[in-house]
């Protein structure tokens, strides 16, 4: 019995190590120069090869063997692309991808506290935290952009930093509930206006947005697993903070300014541009699309679509467009059934991950995230936790009928 015990230590110690590798390697030292190339060109593989060494075997999920043959598919991009340079640089990018969620996934299912899988994640996102709120803004050169500086924190593109933070937040929330402590829960608070404050230095109007949305969502669909009163505390809350600091915001913040430049513009801003131009380029080559990489080629003003789901219609057509929107599907379809029958310890993983997907499809629309380690590596861990609970609850009512009641007892323990 000790020998199984220790057994059981071992494995779980495995998988451990190897999370906190690999997530604090994506969320945080992949934004360190000094160790960027080693995290994804030594480590990561290296923690594969670990993983599959140490199961002997590989085994994908529905959604990363669908994300997994929207790889092949882009992977044609290569005879009829026009720009192969940035072609190959994607298709690394997504096989990279691939091998992220592969060891998540893997962690994910072998991890059974919600808290030690949050923990490192915590701590990546805290240090992003802490450089948002202390870079200091440099004054543009070009008077243009003065009034509209925006900081970075670590990373060397705003926009990407805001969503890390956006994605701190869904951590913290997690923690949250899982804690349940009331000083916890007041610093958590306090931390949730930190990361806002941080996501407005960073000027990202889609971190903003899709964060909010997040929030809303999450509080919506927490009052109706519990009631309404904190649902109507909330908006209470918003209108309270709009009615009061909307004109400070606007007037005194980048983000305001940003907010108010885009409402300006109106159809005439560059990304709205962009998805007409992107659409155009779908409507010509439906099947096939451009190829891989080739949307800044074709582009009047060579820029990139900044959206998913117009990247993938124009890149990569149809085929690759259903692959990729297959998997949220069966997200959505599991994480709904889960909502409705679920109670008790993972109930906090399920009214999460519904709000946490709304968010994501939303940072999508005003920038490619299915490319990027970090969205992709957030993504895999609501994916894989979703997947993990719909697995164990569709055991327990498979078999039901057939345990004994005792048995029965520690399955819905588990779930």
């Amino acid at each position: 019995m000790s020998i199984q015990v220790n057994s059981n230590k071992n494995i779980l110690f495995f998988y451990v190590i190897t999370w906190w590798l690999l997530s604090t390697g994506i969320f945080l030292f992949t934004y360190i120069p000094s160790t960027n190339q080693l995290v994804l060109k030594v480590i990561i593989p290296l923690l594969l090869l670990a993983v599959i060494v140490k199961e002997r075997a590989i085994r994908f999920d529905k959604g990363l063997g669908l994300y997994s043959a929207m790889f092949l598919w882009a992977c044609l991009s290569i005879f009829y692309t026009v720009n192969i340079n940035m072609t190959l640089q994607y298709l690394q990018m997504l096989l990279g991808n691939i091998i992220v969620w592969y060891i998540a996934a893997r962690c994910v299912k072998k991890i059974n506290d919600i808290k030690v899988l949050s923990y490192p994640l915590f701590f990546a996102f805290l240090v992003q935290l802490y450089f948002g709120l202390t870079t200091k803004i440099q004054i543009a050169i070009n008077p243009v952009n003065r009034g509209l500086e925006r900081v970075s924190g670590l990373s060397p593109n705003s926009n990407d930093e805001g969503r890390l933070l956006v994605f701190g937040i869904v951590t913290l929330l997690l923690l949250m509930s899982y804690l349940r402590n009331k000083t916890y829960n007041v610093l958590g608070i306090i931390l949730v206006c930190c990361f806002y404050i941080a996501i407005f230095r960073t000027g990202s109007r889609s971190s903003l947005i899709a964060v909010t949305l997040i929030i809303i969502s999450y509080v919506f669909l927490l009052s109706k697993k519990k009631n309404y009163t904190l649902l109507i505390a909330t908006i209470i809350i918003f209108f309270v903070l709009y009615h009061f600091l909307s004109d400070y915001i606007l007037t005194n913040t980048v983000m305001g300014r940003r907010l108010e430049l885009a409402a300006e513009h109106g159809e005439q801003n560059i990304r709205v541009l962009l998805i007409k131009e992107g659409w155009q380029f779908f409507v010509s080559h439906p099947i096939f699309g451009l190829g891989l990489g080739s949307f800044t080629s074709y582009s009047t003003g060579h820029y990139y679509s900044h959206n998913d789901y117009i990247e993938m219609l124009a890149s990569l057509g149809l085929p690759a467009f259903i692959l990729y929107m297959s998997i949220f599907l069966d997200y959505r379809r599991k994480d709904k059934k889960l909502f409705q029958k679920v109670s008790g310890y993972y109930k906090g993983v399920i009214v999460l991950s519904q709000a946490f997907i709304f968010g994501y499809l939303a940072l999508g629309i005003w920038d490619p995230s299915f490319y990027y380690p970090a969205t992709t590596l957030m993504f895999a861990f609501f994916y894989s936790l979703v997947d993990k609970i719909y697995y164990q609850y569709s055991m327990t009512e498979k078999y039901k009928v057939s345990l004994p009641s005792s048995a029965l007892k520690k399955v819905k323990m588990i779930i």
